[in-house]
């Protein structure tokens, strides 16, 4: 089932276009990794899906009750070590208010915890996190959210190698549970092995979606991985 779908859709960044005429969508069950040079509309992009930016042109439609289902994570996050609040406290935000209470709301933020291998520090300061420990507690917080969609902008960040692969897992998992997944990246050698599609944009606002297959077979590819590499 389609879970969101653009047509045509035109996004602005103040009076510059940086995507024209996109159209795609995201069904359950699809892991779609989103990529393409700086500048090329990306951030933009998540955005908009998850209501923060509006289109300049074409639709975004709605299945029945994703819009109020979409587990959001943005690509900036707060950064001031002295955020008053734990770890745990930071991730139950992704609840809504008063849907569970007592011990059944300590047991989901937990288990939330533990799905990212944050549940060890859930006690202590946000603020006094590593960058890459904050990152797993605002997934956390993000699953929570998240009955139908879960929209990630460079997940990875500040993560090492191993715990973003054990992140690509969980994406797959949680996939395969029924989510749809969208998430923005540069490591796309990585990210590509977890996904089953791919849609690159370019800095002309041009987009275009693909089977990972596909994507590992397209110009598109070849180009962005020697422009990451330096080659």
């Amino acid at each position: 089932m389609a879970l969101i779908t653009a047509q045509n859709l035109t996004l602005s960044y103040g009076q510059r276009v940086v995507v024209r005429d996109l159209s795609f969508s995201l069904s359950e069950g699809q892991r779609i990794l989103v990529c393409g040079e700086n500048g090329s509309g990306k951030s933009t992009l998540v955005r908009t899906l998850v209501g923060l930016h509006s289109p300049s042109g074409g639709t975004l439609t709605y299945g029945e009750g994703v819009r109020g289902g979409i587990g959001y994570l943005p690509q900036k996050t707060p950064q001031d070590a002295s955020f008053p609040a734990t770890a745990f406290e930071v991730a139950s935000l992704g609840l809504r208010e008063g849907s569970l209470r007592g011990a059944a709301r300590r047991k989901r933020v937990t288990q939330a915890l533990s799905r990212t291998s944050a549940e060890a520090f859930a006690s202590d300061s946000f603020g006094a996190l590593s960058g890459g420990q904050r990152q797993r507690v605002l997934l956390s917080r993000a699953l929570l959210s998240a009955s139908k969609a879960l929209i990630l902008d460079e997940p990875s960040t500040g993560l090492d190698g191993a715990v973003t692969h054990e992140l690509y897992h969980l994406l797959r998992s949680l996939s395969r549970e029924g989510l749809g997944v969208l998430f923005v990246s540069h490591d796309i050698a990585g990210a590509l092995d977890f996904s089953t599609h791919v849609l690159h944009l370019t800095p002309q606002g041009e987009g275009h979606f693909y089977t990972a297959e596909e994507y590992r077979a397209s110009a598109h590819f070849c180009t962005l991985c020697r422009e990451v590499h330096h080659v």
